[in-house]
């Protein structure tokens, strides 16, 4: 039932409409599930809504809609809630709104007040300001005047989800709270009074606690309802504020204040009532008359009052007498209690009731002094303290007189104690009375203790703040005779003053008298950041407003919300208020609130049009927005006031106006439920279309989205002006799928009739029937398909059903098969559901796409078993049968579903219908694993009894059993081994046991009932662990000691160890288990000391020490463990104490110990603390040990660098900066240590161990103390920026350089930073060094330079960097090893790092011409790398090529053949000597030769033979042309060449006479003297030596022809010399005859070798032949052929050496011979025969008839002699003649591919040798070689041997005869731009040019050629590339 100040949703009983209407819901719902069936009748006959209507009382107000109400159906649960919520209450808390504590007795009046939304996310927050609540949760009420209130609908949904989450629902979120709105159980409704209820039960406890101090003079109480409601949070304040004015319907007594008379107790009636005023009462001013202060006093007194109902159990107290005696004394019958008193004398006083009171505290509440004076003669007990703390001293001053004050005074009680809870002391209580006696007793007791004025409470406030708070004024005016100015000062916690407590409670004389004083600042603010004037404008009184105005109020002054006294009296209404504050107080009209409202949005929120009015009048902007964009008409529209809203639209205001969200004023009424608005705003011409909100939702969106009368009212409307039905949102949704979500019927049936298409689909493909499914609204479903039924054939609506989502392949089936019971709206509404899908042929065995769920499978996972049983029945037997035994995408089926969540009903449901209990999962698992794993003992059970295999494994070999042990469920465990008989000792995959699994995770009580039934303690898994093993692991102490407790087998389990070594000492010293380790000791001491691991060779003691246990560590240390044992790494227990930071654990060590080092590392533990950084272990010992404390030799340092790890002499500053610890390196510095501190070896410095690992604020630090430690040297001479360089920290030698580090320094080896940097490949340091000008050239002592380094390491993109910079291209190719490198690097970067090498050089063509001659004579000499090699040399020769031939096409190629490298040598001949005939064979090449060649004698063919052949007539002719004259002729190549031809057939000719004896006979000579001809043979041969020794440019193909004539000529003339001095000096005996006989001979032997020196000299012909196009080829060929013909008669003479000794061998006679006749047959007897025979046959001029006789050997031999004869044949002329043939062959088309380039190689070799100077023809050249001698010694006075003679030499000796320049090609603009353009011409006009100072690396612009060569390529470097195209 309702009453008129009860809250709407009230959590009594009676207390609210709502709380009825649930009420009667939970009834209504319990009945139908206990009786079924419909239950209407009954439950009208029992409903409290229903009885309220019949049988009205004279405490219930029943308005007219409430009678409606009451008549409503029932069926559903939205029919009751729907009505309820439907209704409109007058009470005076409005819907949608909490008033303050301020408030409440501010605004007597009922008031509309609109919807309060607070969510910073809410639509229509943003245009509410005025009702956020501020730090003290007070708020500002929106009120209106009696006259003004209308029926409004009041959308109190936003209200209550206020309750529940402190904020209301914004659009957007509606459709999750429509899917759990009306649920009375778990809905957002069940939860509502659930809370409610709550909050109820804690604020009755409050009040019962506080009883006696709430319990004064209604004014008094009052008061105590601010001083209560301060306390209380901010969360609660407002509901509480409500609550108090709820009605107690129990047994209560009411203990009233003692300034009236008593009250009697009225057990029977609902609530107790003053019998009797005060007269203070009757005292108060005309002011308190008014509605709003009486009903204010009134609601106080009476919730003080209630909240001091004690329940009394009359019962309980009759027990004995002294209860009995409380009892009455509780009732005030102090007749009796005088009675029992006079009649019993041993009566125990002590007795207390629930808040401490004894029958003492009751005589003095009551002022029953005879009483009091009778209990204390009894012996009553004054020192009692009730249950809050209050003395009985309190208990006077609050309920006492002067007579009780004066006897407690007498009594000695000290009235100067606070009380527990408040700490207020007697003064406070007494001055909250407003009663005579009260101010009489507050006068008594300010005489008592007169300082108690300023004693403060809990709230600090003085006695003054409770009596303004309750307007006793004389008492005021008491306690300010003295110390007024401190009492006037003073603030309370809250921050008010004294003038803010006045004008809250409405007392004007209270404020006018305080005023007078003049001494409270009059804007001071609260906590909440309100002034005085805030109160007054709230509180709305204009003669408090015009005392404030005399005292000078500021009204511009803002709260913590931004609001001004103008904003608060905008939001009360009060128009007269606002006029003030703005006319008078000069209130600005500009000022906004925090959320930027304005003055008009918090009128129009608030209702309030004449107010809105004042201030547009004022000039308020009409649409100035807040922050969120929304003006006052959407704030009107939400709050539902139609006459602000069609102000604000005449005044000018865009009805379509929006707000940020693009929400309009029409999308805040529909939200808000206001017909009456949405009805103007259409009238106004609102746009229905606009989407709005962040899912772009339309008015009808919202419509649809309520769940009111009212939301179908405005549909209506918004259809009827042209809202379309089947409009979506961003999501897709259209008003059908909101509408779907919600239980209003209404809706569903009104957008169906206006044409809504239930086949939409949403973005996620949901229809509406999935939504409506989803939602467990059936009705909806039932709607949606009765309606398409008439549209569609069965078939498509079939489809429809089935339709499925795209994601998860969901239908409506599945929806409504996982729908949960607390989703319902009715009992059997989820079986109906699935029922009516099916009905219309609803497909429940379709798998989801995802998962591969069934609606079975969804079913079983809810527990919904009326859905399971639903579709069993619809879907028949056969087809369960398949349906509940699919399995999903994990394995599981509805049964695992069901089993794994414990739903035991669904799991039965299957298991009747036959559900397979062995399915398995994909782990392996069965139901039963499942069930067993979540604890479902029923289950469990169940599926044991359905014939489920108890020892079933997963994959990883895991059984029930193991499962339920690791998860603790022991009535499982004990169900599988008991009952079941589940194998104890069943393994996993791991071999570990369900003892293992119990142990590993804890659970103590499953290990107990394992080992108790017999599980093994011992077994082992894979790694060797028992279960105390694993126990110990994970830190579980109580499993461990189970183990220990096991004394038959515990020495077995204390030594076992697993694979690491670890026992479970072990394992219980690193996880601190103090208790376990003291008992392993008691079993086994030694065992637990010495035990040691496998790997680390730790002890129990370095693992405690570890871990920090230092209760471990000492236990251990006192029963002998040896601190100074080391780990495997050398560690003590200390030093792993130092290495974790944990200080406690050094006191336990001896200080002995603590400078020990290590054998090992050579570390002590504070070494080990600084390398660790732990500056806490660092400091403190520091306190016992020196910080300087060095290392000692190590065996192997491993905390160190690899380099340092035998080093020692380290101090802690040295492993500090290692680790980049700077505050730990701070420290020690300030404690002295020396900073360039050098170790004993190797003088390394904590620098260079910072610096090396890049610790840049440590450098910094070290550095700060001195710069001079970055030039010191370790034992290699490095210095800190080798070591920064080496580790590629940049930003460290970066730091060094900018220090003054010497970027060029060198360590002993010569090495520089840069050379490490590149050896280690760090590019960005290389980068630095360069930008910083480091030297890229320093060589090391081997002459090394960074690029070297780069190579050798494949620091690919160092090397490219490097390459770009400053380098020696020339000595770089003279280091063989950096050429191979080079090669290595390009190999897997397609020869990139060449190609840059060659590009980035002074001269790229010479520089690959070089290296391609490298490369090839490398290849001959590695043999391994040979491939790799020729293809380097092979790539440097194409990239010449193609570099020749850009520089040709810009370039005069003479230019460039004539330039010099840097030797002096030209490009031609560099090519020549290393025979690159790729490049020499290239046309520009092969022109500017012909053009040497021709020498500009342009002469036909038949003019240069008839030239031949006159100079061949004519030998003076020869001699001319011969000489190097410098005629144009002469100098001519090709002159030269006929000369040369000349010679060579004068000189045949002349070797022709000596060799056929022309002149004379041998025999006809007598004298060994040489005759004319032999002398000018030898003046020829002399000049053909001296032109060989001096062809500087080589020879061509054939020039060992040459040699060979020269070398057979000299063997002859050696041979004439011996026949002239042998007979001289040896021939003594012989007379002259024998002489010269022996003289013939030896001349005969020299024609012999002039002969066949003859017959070279005709060959030689062939290398004349050389220049002609045609027949050079053939020479080359031939030379070739004759090569392979070589190597042939190598392999024949093999064969043929051994078939001659073979053979031989057949004819060694075996009989002795008749005669020497006989033995001359044998012919073939001796190897020079045979071998002679051997060599003619191959000519087929041998056959073996042929042969000599073979009669001095056996028979048998002729045989073996035609045996081998034939194989000799067969072998040489088959396969040997055969193989030259093929290998002749292979060469012929081989060199003909080659013979081109070979011919044009040997062509430019023969015209190079023809164009020098020095190429005179034999013998002249005898003669020229003369001059040029004497001209070299005339020019060097006669030094011949001299390095200058020998170069000036040279130098005559390769001067070109001719200098040809060509015409063919350009002179680059460059050149012909420069200084020396004019002398080029002229080396170009010249026949003999001077070439001289022709550089190869300036003649051209190598880096314009590289730009183009680039270009071609189709790769610009954009870094260094700039490519500049020719003009």
């Amino acid at each position: 039932m309702a009453m008129p100040n009860d809250d709407i949703i009230s959590s009594h009983l009676h207390g609210g409409i709502l709380a009825s209407a649930l009420a009667d819901l939970q009834k209504y719902d319990n009945y139908n599930e206990k009786i079924g069936g419909n239950s209407i009748p009954e439950f009208r006959s029992k409903s409290f809504l229903i009885n309220a209507t019949t049988n009205p009382t004279k405490e219930v107000i029943i308005t007219p809609q409430l009678t409606s109400v009451y008549n409503s159906p029932l069926s559903t649960y939205r029919g009751i809630i729907g009505t309820a919520l439907r209704n409109e209450i007058s009470t005076t808390t409005e819907n949608g709104y909490i008033p303050s504590q301020y408030e409440q007795q501010s605004f007597p009046l009922t008031k509309r007040l609109p919807i309060s939304l607070n969510d910073p996310k809410s639509m229509t927050n943003s245009f509410d300001h005025t009702l956020s609540t501020t730090n003290d949760g007070s708020t500002l009420q929106s009120a209106r005047i009696i006259g003004q209130q209308k029926g409004n609908k009041r959308g109190m949904i936003s209200k209550w989800l206020q309750d529940i989450t402190e904020s209301t629902p914004d659009l957007s979120s509606r459709k999750e709270i429509a899917d759990v709105l009306i649920s009375p159980r778990t809905g957002i409704l069940g939860l509502l009074l659930k809370k409610k209820k709550g909050k109820f039960r804690d604020t009755q406890t409050c009040k019962s606690s506080n009883s006696l101090s709430s319990s004064l003079d209604p004014t008094v109480s009052e008061t105590n309802s601010f001083t209560k409601e301060s306390r209380i949070s901010q969360k609660n304040q407002s509901l509480l504020s409500l609550k108090r004015h709820e009605r107690s319907h129990d047994k209560h007594l009411s203990l009233e204040d003692l300034d009236c008379p008593s009250v009697l107790p009225s057990p029977g009636s609902t609530q107790s009532r003053l019998s009797r005023r005060d007269e203070s009462r009757k005292n108060q001013k005309a002011n308190y008359k008014k509605w709003s202060i009486q009903q204010s006093t009134s609601k106080e007194s009476k919730s003080s009052s209630t909240s001091t109902k004690l329940l009394i159990d009359e019962d309980e107290y009759s027990k004995n007498l002294p209860s009995k005696l409380l009892l009455h004394a509780m009732k005030c019958e102090w007749s009796i209690v005088e009675q029992i008193l006079n009649n019993e004398e041993n009566i125990d006083l002590t007795v207390t009731d629930p808040l401490g009171f004894t029958v003492l505290f009751y005589a003095v509440k009551s002022c029953n002094a005879s009483i009091f004076n009778k209990l204390l003669n009894r012996g009553a007990l004054l020192e009692t303290i009730t249950k809050d703390g209050r003395t009985i001293a309190h208990i006077a001053a609050m309920y006492g007189n002067e007579g009780i004050i004066r006897q407690l005074l007498n009594c000695k009680i000290d009235f100067k104690l606070g009380d527990k809870t408040f700490n207020q002391t007697p003064l406070h209580l007494a001055c909250k009375r407003t009663s005579k006696r009260g101010f009489r007793v507050t006068q008594l007791l300010l005489k008592y203790w007169e300082d108690g004025r300023l004693v403060e409470d809990l709230q600090k406030c003085l006695p003054i703040h409770y009596a303004v708070k309750c307007g006793n004024l004389e008492t005021v005016k008491l306690l300010l005779e003295v110390n007024e100015s401190n009492q006037l000062k003073h603030i309370d916690r809250n921050g008010d003053s004294l003038l803010h407590l006045a004008c809250r409670s409405g007392d004007n004389d209270m404020l006018q008298f305080l005023s007078s004083y003049n001494q409270i600042d009059v804007n001071i603010a609260n906590s909440n950041g309100w002034t005085v004037l805030h109160e007054v404008a709230l509180k709305g009184s204009v003669p408090s407003l015009r005392i404030l105005h005399k005292l000078g109020a500021n009204a511009n002054i803002f709260d913590k919300e931004d609001r001004t006294p103008l904003h608060i009296a905008a939001a009360a209404g009060r128009t007269n208020i606002a006029q003030l504050l703005i006319e008078k107080f000069g209130g600005s009209v500009r000022a906004r609130t925090r959320d930027g409202s304005t003055l008009l949005h918090v009128a129009a929120l608030s209702g309030h049009a004449s107010t809105a009015l004042t201030f547009l009048k004022h000039g308020v902007p009409l649409c100035m927005p807040n922050r969120r964009g929304a003006l006052g008409l959407h704030s009107a529209a939400a709050a539902g006031f139609t006459d602000v809203v069609q102000l604000l639209i005449a005044r000018g205001t865009n009805v379509d106006i929006k707000t940020r969200d693009n929400y309009t004023a029409l999308h805040v009424a529909v939200q808000a439920g206001k017909a009456s608005v949405v009805e103007t705003l259409l009238g106004y011409g609102a746009d229905v279309h606009v989407h709005g909100g962040a899912i772009g939702e339309t008015a009808l969106h919202i419509a649809a989205s309520l769940t009111t009368d009212d939301a179908i009212e405005c549909a209506v409307m918004l259809l009827k002006s042209g809202a379309q039905t089947n409009v979506t949102r961003n999501d897709g949704e259209t008003p059908l799928h909101i509408a779907a979500r919600n239980p209003l019927s209404g809706m569903i049936r009104l957008l169906l009739s206006e044409g809504a298409d239930p086949k939409i689909c949403s973005n996620s493909s949901e229809s509406v029937l999935h939504v409506a499914a989803k939602s467990c609204n059936s009705e909806a479903v039932t709607l949606i398909l009765e309606y398409l039924s008439q549209q569609m054939s069965p078939e498509e609506i079939k489809e429809f059903i089935n339709a499925r989502t795209i994601e998860d392949g969901l239908t409506a089936v599945h929806y409504a098969a996982q729908i949960t019971s607390d989703q319902l709206h009715f009992p059997g509404e989820d079986a109906k559901l699935i029922e009516t899908l099916i009905d219309y042929n609803g497909q429940p065995e379709l798998q989801t796409y995802k998962e591969q769920e069934t609606a079975m499978h969804l079913a079983a996972r809810s527990g919904n078993e009326a859905a399971l049983l639903a579709i069993v029945d619809k879907i028949g037997a056969g087809a369960v049968q398949i349906v509940q035994n699919k399995q999903s995408k994990n394995g599981w089926s509805p049964l695992m579903e069901a089993c794994a969540l414990g739903h035991f009903s669904v799991a039965q449901i299957l298991l009747d219908h036959h559900a397979r209990v062995d399915v398995f999962d994909e782990n392996g698992r069965t139901a039963l694993h499942l069930a067993a794993a979540n604890g479902h003992l029923k289950l469990t059970q169940l599926l044991l009894t359905s014939k489920a295999f108890v020892n079933s494994k997963s994959k990883t070999g895991e059984a029930p059993l193991h499962l339920a042990a690791q998860n603790g469920h022991v009535k499982v465990v004990s169900v599988l081994v008991e009952h079941h008989g589940a194998l104890l000792e069943a393994i996993t995959l791991d071999n570990q046991t369900a003892l293992h699994f119990a142990a590993r995770y804890g659970q103590l009580t499953v290990a107990q009932t394992l080992l108790a039934l017999g599980a093994n303690p011992n077994a082992r898994d894979d790694k060797g662990q028992t279960p105390l093993h694993l126990a110990a692991e994970n830190d579980y102490p109580d499993v461990v000691k189970l183990f220990l407790k096991m004394r038959q087998n515990n020495r077995a389990v204390l030594t076992a160890i697993d694979l690491n070594g670890f026992t479970c000492a072990h394992i219980a010293a690193v996880k601190g288990s103090y208790a376990v380790v003291k008992e392993l000791m008691m079993i086994d001491k030694a065992m637990v000391i010495q035990a040691k691991t496998k790997t680390m060779e730790a002890t129990a003691l370095h693992m405690a020490a570890a871990g920090g246990h230092s209760r471990i560590v000492k236990i251990l240390l006192e029963h002998g463990a040896n601190a100074e044992d080391e780990n495997a790494h050398g560690m003590t227990a200390l030093h792993l104490g130092a290495k974790n930071g944990f200080v406690p654990i050094l006191n336990v060590f001896d200080e002995s110990l603590w400078k020990k080092c290590s054998k090992k590392t050579g570390l002590n533990a504070l070494h080990i603390a600084a390398f660790y950084g732990n500056s806490d272990f660092v400091m403190e010992m520091l306190k016992r040990v020196p910080a300087n404390l060095r290392s000692e030799p190590p065996i192997y340092n491993h905390y160190v660098v690899k380099e340092f790890a035998t080093e020692y002499g380290f101090t802690p500053l040295h492993l500090a900066a290692q680790s980049g610890h700077d505050s730990l390196v701070r420290m020690l510095l300030n404690q002295g240590v020396q900073v360039d501190a050098t170790s004993t070896t190797m003088s390394v410095i904590p620098l260079h161990l910072a610096a090396q690992q890049g610790h840049i604020a440590v450098v910094g630090m070290l550095l700060s103390r001195s710069t001079q430690q970055q030039h010191a040297k370790d034992w290699r001479g490095r210095t800190s920026l080798h070591l920064a360089a080496m580790n590629g920290h940049y930003e460290m030698v970066s730091l060094l350089i900018a220090q003054g580090s010497n970027i060029n320094v060198m360590d002993q080896n010569g090495w520089t930073g840069m050379h490490y940097a590149t050896q280690a490949g760090h590019l960005n340091v290389i980068k630095l060094f360069v930008k910083s000008s480091a030297d890229a050239q320093a060589e090391t002592k081997e002459g090394k330079v960074p690029l070297c380094f780069a190579a050798a390491h494949n620091h690919v993109d160092c090397l490219r960097y490097l390459l770009k910079q400053n380098h020696d291209t020339h000595a770089l190719m003279d280091d063989r090893k950096f050429i191979f490198d080079l090669m290595v690097c390009g190999k897997a970067n397609d020869n990139e790092p060449l190609k840059e090498f060659i590009l980035q050089s002074p001269a790229p063509i010479d520089t690959a011409v070089k290296l391609s001659a490298l490369y090839h004579e490398m290849s001959e000499k590695e043999k391994e790398r040979a491939k790799d090699l020729l293809n380097v040399s092979q790539f440097a020769e194409d990239m010449a090529v193609e570099l020749l031939g850009i520089t040709a096409s810009e370039y005069n190629p003479a230019l460039l053949l004539k330039a010099k490298d840097n030797r002096g040598r030209p490009l031609l001949d560099v090519l020549i000597e290393n025979e690159q005939k790729e490049v020499v064979s290239y046309a520009s090449v092969q022109r500017y030769l012909t053009e040497i060649w021709t020498g500009r004698v342009e002469w036909s063919f038949g003019k240069t033979v008839a030239f031949t052949l006159m100079v061949l007539i004519c030998p003076p002719a020869w001699f001319y042309f011969s000489l190097p004259l410098d005629t144009r002729i002469g100098r001519a190549p090709i002159i030269k060449f006929v000369c040369h031809i000349v010679s060579h057939i004068y000189f045949t000719i002349l070797l022709t006479i000596v060799v056929l004896n022309l002149t004379h006979k041998i025999y006809e000579v007598k004298s060994i003297i040489p005759n004319p001809v032999e002398w000018l043979l030898l003046l020829w041969l002399s000049g053909n030596l001296v032109s060989e020794l001096s062809n500087v440019g080589g020879g061509s193909g054939l020039g060992i022809v040459k040699v060979l004539i020269l070398v057979l000529s000299a063997i002859a003339i050696a041979v004439h010399v011996l026949a002239f001095l042998l007979p001289i000096l040896f021939m003594h005996h012989l007379n002259d005859d024998e002489k010269m006989h022996f003289v013939r001979t030896m001349l005969y032997l020299k024609n012999q070798l002039f002969a066949l020196a003859l017959l070279f000299s005709f060959v030689e012909f062939l290398d004349f032949l050389t220049v002609h196009h045609l027949f050079g080829p053939w020479a080359i060929i031939i030379r070739d052929l004759m090569y392979d013909l070589l190597r042939f008669l190598v392999i024949l003479l093999l064969f043929i050496a051994g078939f001659t000794l073979h053979i031989t061998s057949i004819f060694q006679p075996a009989y002795q011979p008749a005669d020497a006749d006989d033995a001359q047959w044998m012919r073939l007897s001796s190897p020079e025969q045979t071998l002679e025979m051997l060599f003619f046959s191959l000519f087929g001029l041998v056959e073996p008839d042929t042969m000599p006789p073979l009669h001095l050997v056996p028979d048998f031999g002729k045989i073996i002699l035609k045996m081998i004869f034939g194989i000799y044949l067969l072998v040489t002329l088959i396969v040997l003649i055969n193989l030259l043939i093929a290998m002749m062959s292979d060469t012929y088309q081989r060199i003909q591919a080659q013979s081109d380039k070979e011919w044009k190689f040997g062509r430019a070799i023969l015209i190079r040798q023809m164009n020098k100077r020095s190429a005179t023809p034999a013998p002249i050249n005898m003669l020229t070689k003369l001059i040029v001698v004497l001209k070299v010694a005339y020019r060097n006075n006669l030094k011949l041997c001299t390095q200058k003679a020998q170069q000036d030499l040279r130098h005559e000796e390769n001067i070109d005869a001719f200098s040809m320049s060509g015409d063919a090609g350009r002179l680059s603009p460059a050149i012909l731009a420069s200084d020396n353009s004019a002398e080029v011409r002229r080396g170009q006009n010249e026949e003999l040019g001077k070439s001289d100072d022709w550089n190869i690396e300036t003649i051209i612009d190598w880096k314009r050629i590289v730009d183009m060569y680039y270009q071609i390529n189709g790769k610009v470097d954009a870094e260094d590339i700039h490519v500049e195209m020719p003009s």
